[in-house]
């Protein structure tokens, strides 16, 4: 009868390696339906950094206030768009700072 465990060390920390790849590409699909298809959370997302951004001192201090939150912002040719940390997973874009959100 075979043994299912691996026999050396090697077997053993490369199934360990594709566990945990799997796991971090399970978690970034997971992240990425979440976001891309619930316009409530994108709506409540969005709302969170405008008030972080009118509460913000600077921009320096509003991009690491985002951090806290688990947000980055990053600047784009159409416009700054709000990604989650640490999968870079892209919620929404920003409007303007002179645009109202409906």
């Amino acid at each position: 009868m075979t043994s299912l465990l691996p026999h050396s060390r090697g077997t053993l920390a490369q199934i360990s390696l594709q566990i945990v790849s799997y796991s971090k590409l399970i978690r970034r699909l997971k992240m990425s339906v979440m976001f891309n298809n619930d316009p409530f959370i994108t709506a409540q997302v969005i709302d969170l950094v405008m008030r972080e951004r009118h509460v913000a001192l600077s921009q320096r201090e509003w991009k690491h206030r985002l951090a806290g939150y688990g947000y980055a912002i990053k600047d784009t040719d159409h416009g700054q768009v709000v990604e989650t940390l640490p999968h870079h997973v892209e919620v929404a874009v920003l409007p303007l700072e002179n645009e109202t959100v409906a």
